[in-house]
């Protein structure tokens, strides 16, 4: 049947995968927000450029 380590590997990977959805759930959260944050902070389009040169790094 399935070993320890198997169950093992299975299971560390289900986790990886939600949180790397998770993560890019938020970041798209994030982008679409854009527009609308840009007329209320100090920063204007300072900020998304900003966000922009970070999440590609």
């Amino acid at each position: 049947m399935w070993t320890k380590l198997q169950l093992k590997t299975i299971f560390v990977s289900t986790l990886v995968a939600l949180f790397v959805v998770g993560s890019w759930l938020n970041l798209c959260g994030v982008w679409i927000e854009f527009p609308l944050m840009v007329d209320r902070l100090p920063e204007k389009w300072a900020l998304p450029a900003t966000m922009g040169l970070v999440s590609n790094l």
